[in-house]
């Protein structure tokens, strides 16, 4: 009879718990000591309200939340839990009231220098362990204080198999019960010490890729910048003094990247105008094809319809998403290979498709494109490409990706045409 009255026990412990871990999980914010204070109370109080009687002793398992409310609470909390389960043990009094009110007293004294060591301790953590040793201390006054009532009542040797019979089953149970209800929280705190961990590695991950794509951008014009000094070294009698203004502008251009992945989580159009884009075309064109020279690539002239057409963007942005195209087109092309850039005007969009002789890439490379840290090249962070597909989104256009291995690639973009005087 003792097994089916502490059973129900076991699930009033339990029952409370699990749905205090259903409600709060994964909101740590909302969880305090005063939701856990109620939850523990109502345990402890119904533990109270139906215990086994068995010889004149009442054999419950109340100081489960109890140990809960001391270790997973706080100080506080297990001592208004205590409060609340003594009060209503002297509300309703009963031959073992005293007894009730004693380890009702004693206990929680045990529990608050557990506590007071668990905070000291450099085992903190291991509160498991620690609500086992703790649960330990109510089980043994317990038996002592039934061998006591036994000893009284000189019913000891008569009735001594049924006394041992309910101390191994109230053992049990009250063990049982603290090591699930321990489990079950030491569960959920390892769930939120997991999903910090989670939030901390992506929030690591996402500093890694903005360093990355910093670098990864502002190479780009640097490496212009590299192309026109080297051309000017080796021959200097060909010095143009557009190559100046061509310098000083990606330099610019590189500063402006700088500052934008400073101050923003992400790359932003920013002010937007109205932008001739062949001639923004011709003008990338210029701008790498030393770099196409330099890397025995043939960078063909702008392929393209002799009237101008516009799109309303940021020009820097537009420039930069382009320039990264062409130079991963650049990039792809081996030695001896080509790059064709071409523009083409529909009703209300403008195509411009930047087609290469590389290596090419299959479905799974294809289906990657775009994504973090993807990219073919050795030491590539797909980083660029990524934030120039962005770009070109937030313009309100699209990137497309065609490859056939050892056939080359094509990138076409589309873009919505703005008239002149829109």
């Amino acid at each position: 009879m003792i097994f089916e009255k502490l059973l129900l026990h076991v699930l009033i412990v339990l029952v409370p718990i699990i749905i205090y871990l259903v409600l709060y999980e994964g909101k740590p914010e909302k969880r305090n000591n005063a939701v856990l204070i109620s939850f523990m109370s109502i345990s402890a109080v119904l533990c109270v309200l139906f215990p086994f009687y068995n010889y004149g002793v009442l054999w419950d398992l109340r100081f489960v939340p109890i140990v809960i409310a001391f270790l997973y609470g706080s100080r506080k909390a297990g001592i208004i839990v205590s409060i609340i389960a003594m009060l209503v043990r002297i509300y309703f009094g009963g031959d073992m009231l005293l007894y009730g009110i004693i380890g009702l007293l004693i206990n929680p004294l045990f529990f608050l220098w557990l506590t007071h060591y668990v905070k000291e301790s450099p085992v903190k953590s291991n509160r498991l362990k620690l609500s086992m040793i703790g649960i330990m201390f109510p089980i043994v006054l317990q038996l002592f204080l039934a061998a006591m009532t036994f000893g009284v009542e000189d019913v000891f040797i008569s009735e001594g198999y049924e006394l041992l019979v309910s101390s191994v089953v109230y053992s049990a149970l009250i063990l049982l019960s603290m090591f699930g209800a321990a489990s079950l929280y030491e569960m959920l705190l390892k769930r939120e010490r997991m999903q910090e961990e989670l939030l901390y590695a992506v929030r690591q991950q996402s500093i890694s890729e903005l360093s990355a794509s910093i670098a990864h951008e502002v190479r780009n014009p640097l490496t212009v910048v590299k192309g026109f000094l080297q051309l000017m070294k080796e021959d200097e009698s060909k010095v143009k003094p557009e190559y100046y203004q061509l310098i000083l502008s990606e330099l610019n251009r590189a500063e402006n990247i700088i500052h934008e992945y400073l101050t923003l989580a992400k790359p932003k159009l920013g002010d937007s105008s109205l932008i001739p884009v062949k001639e923004c075309l011709t003008h990338i064109i210029t701008l790498l094809n030393p770099y196409a020279f330099k890397e025995g690539v043939l960078f063909k002239e702008l392929q393209t319809e002799d009237q101008e057409v516009f799109i309303h963007t940021n020009r820097s942005k537009f420039k930069q998403a382009i320039i990264n195209f062409v130079k991963n087109a650049i990039e792809a092309a081996t030695p001896g290979g080509q790059v064709e850039v071409s523009m083409q005007s529909k009703h209300k969009t403008i195509e411009i498709r930047i087609e290469d002789t590389g290596k090419g890439m299959n479905k799974e490379e294809l289906a990657k494109v775009g994504t973090v840290y993807y990219s073919t090249k050795e030491k590539g962070t797909g980083l660029g490409t990524m934030v120039s597909i962005r770009l070109i989104e937030e313009m309100g256009g699209s990137v497309t990706y065609t490859s056939q291995p050892d056939k080359g690639t094509t990138v076409l973009i589309k873009l919505p045409k703005k008239l002149k005087d829109e």
